[in-house]
């Protein structure tokens, strides 16, 4: 049996044979006797009508089942037959029915007097007749398509959404050539979002340090999706911005670790290094079950985050480091789910099933049929989920069989949709950091001694070298001497000056009593540029003191 478009069955499949038809006939009016014109055709519409109400409701079944084991495949890599749990034991054919269940395919035919409804049906041609609360357009039975068009028709008159840039991320991630240039809508949507993001920066003083951490995540994975620099977004380093507050993680308004596992994916995504702090950082949040505090969700991200972040080239122990907390991690997640398949509600079912999609588990390790079948059973007639907006966004790309952390694999190889003279354009490459591609030239290097010291706290005082290249400012240097000693992690405000250092290690400024951290160069001599901007010569020592000025 061959399914046409939306999983209806072909015509050549579904009518009887002419001739078969017409041999039975006259064998009927050879027993039964010779009937009327009136009542042949009576017989005739009668018989037409009992075969479409058996035959009709078994082809749909069966070309709806057909959809479900498609989604299986995707999103699970395998057949359903073969799992174990709740859906190794439902036939196609009963999972094809929840299917009809969930978009609202009834399997009852409404009688006319003649055959031409019949007919009508069964022809490939026809188009499906239009209910009172349908639109012209007819809805297709996959899943992740039904979504994907509610989701494209819930954007406004600007070409946005509430949530614009994870509305792009889900529909980019579930079809990757969503964005293109022959499509003007996708393009104004894309547009938009740069739009709305230089509108939060403008309102902010274009201060980036003051745009929150999780929005400036959500802009960056969905600019990275479609093809854009956010190393350079209209001026500005996005990338730059995530990694400093990552670095002072936490902070009053960005301080649990789904917002700090976003951050990381962020980056990540986007090609940059994920720097071996973060991973630290991760390891040092787990909770002893495996999990981190809001459960299931932020869970979920940090596997994102580390299965982006285990990808990239990095040192063994790192890598050591990632597996351990990735491993426990899944684990805690595997214990989450529930015996329906979920792993709580909608929203969390569908981050959760994205996390272990990224883990690359054997399916049926984590019971994937039944959470996608708990998933398309709860899926509205409309394709939405859920109650809220974001509830769809997030289940769309797992329904694709995608994660956040396929963001990095789209492929960005269209020609470039706006003018070169423009401050952004989409990239025919990524010209951000590729872990994998080896230096082409030799850089210098430098090395610089950094010390710190307090005149107040006889414990406060250490001292390390640091190997960085020729030219990097000292910012950079004390970013590297925080990762591997947590005695020199600082606090930095960024004033219109650059940023000022208000506290290293537990030593924090005390105006009251004057008395603050100064940069010098041994043995006394005074730094008159910020952290920013000042560069360090190969063997200079810098020393932060905690000093008192009268």
């Amino acid at each position: 049996m061959n399914c046409g478009p939306g999983g209806k069955p072909e015509l050549h499949e579904r009518l009887p044979n002419t001739r078969e038809t017409e041999s039975r006939s006259r064998s009927e009016r050879s027993v039964a006797g010779d009937f009327s014109g009136k009542d042949r055709n009576h017989h005739r519409g009668d018989t037409a009508r009992m075969a479409a109400r058996i035959l009709l409701p078994v082809l749909l079944v069966l070309c709806l089942g057909a959809v479900a084991t498609g989604l299986y495949e995707r999103v699970c890599g395998m057949d359903p037959e073969f799992t174990t749990g709740k859906a190794t034991t439902t036939t196609t054919g009963e999972t094809a029915q929840q299917l009809l269940n969930t978009t609202g395919v009834t399997t009852g035919i409404e009688s006319r007097d003649d055959t031409e409804e019949i007919q009508e049906l069964f022809s490939s041609d026809a188009q499906p007749r239009k209910q009172d609360n349908e639109t012209p357009q007819q809805i297709p039975p996959d899943p992740s398509k039904r979504a994907a068009r509610w989701l494209i028709m819930m954007r406004n008159a600007a070409y946005g959404w509430a949530d614009t840039p994870n509305a792009i991320l889900a529909l980019q991630l579930a079809n990757d050539t969503w964005f293109n240039k022959q499509d003007l809508s996708s393009q104004l949507s894309v547009k938009q979002m740069q739009i709305e993001l230089l509108s939060k920066i403008a309102r902010r003083g274009f201060h980036l340090k003051d745009v929150p951490t999780g929005e400036l995540s959500h802009y960056v994975l969905a600019l990275t999706a479609t093809c854009q620099n956010p190393r350079n977004f209209y001026g500005h380093n996005l990338l730059e911005a995530i990694d400093r507050a990552l670095f002072h993680f936490p902070t009053a308004e960005f301080n649990n670790f789904y917002q700090f596992s976003q951050g990381v994916l962020a980056i990540c995504g986007a090609g940059a290094p994920v720097k071996p702090r973060l991973i630290k950082d991760l390891a040092k949040g787990q909770q002893a079950d495996g999990g981190y505090p809001f459960g299931v969700d932020a869970t979920a991200m940090s596997i994102l985050a580390l299965s982006c972040a285990e990808k990239q080239r990095i040192h063994k122990h790192d890598k050591d480091e990632i597996k351990r907390v990735f491993g426990k991690a899944v684990n805690y997640l595997r214990i989450q789910q529930r015996p329906d398949g979920s792993f709580g509600n909608q929203h969390n079912t569908g981050l959760a099933v994205q996390a272990m999609i990224a883990a690359n588990l054997e399916p049926a390790t984590w019971r994937c049929p039944d959470a996608l079948t708990t998933l398309t059973r709860t899926q509205h007639q409309d394709g939405s989920f859920g109650q809220f907006f974001q509830t769809t966004v997030q289940v769309l790309p797992a329904l694709a069989g995608k994660t956040y952390a396929d963001v990095n694999r789209i492929m960005c190889e269209m020609a470039p949709i706006m003018d070169e003279d423009e401050e952004s354009f989409l990239m025919t490459e990524y010209d951000l950091y590729d872990p994998e591609e080896e230096p082409n030239h030799y850089v210098s290097n430098m090395t610089v001694q950094y010390t710190i010291h307090s005149d107040f706290h006889p414990n406060v005082s250490a001292s390390i070298e640091i190997t960085v290249p020729s030219n990097t400012s000292f910012i950079d240097i004390m970013d590297l001497a925080a990762e591997r000693d947590e005695r020199f992690r600082y606090e930095a405000p960024d004033t219109k000056w650059g940023h000022y250092v208000s506290a290293i290690g537990e030593v924090t400024e005390d105006h009251d009593e004057k008395r603050y951290w100064t940069i010098m160069l041994d043995p006394d001599i005074s730094i008159d540029e910020g952290i920013d901007h000042f560069i360090p010569d190969d063997g200079d020592h810098v020393i932060f003191r905690y000093r008192k000025y009268d």
